[in-house]
């Protein structure tokens, strides 16, 4: 059902089957990927542990 018949905002409206086949053809040369805010939070947050601990090595 999902590649066949299922458009995906992620696709323009395409299902999964017609952008592999556009996408085979050549037609598409890349695909928008919608950025993943947790992922971003979850570095963020490592980021500023190391800022916080390179600080208080430092102080």
């Amino acid at each position: 059902y999902y590649i066949n018949e299922d458009p995906q905002k992620g696709f323009n409206g395409l299902t999964a089957g017609e952008m592999r086949r556009e996408a085979l053809k050549g037609n598409i040369k890349s695909c928008p990927i919608a950025p993943n805010h947790r992922i971003k939070r979850y570095w963020q947050k490592i980021h500023d542990k190391k800022i916080k601990e390179a600080k208080k090595i430092l102080s």
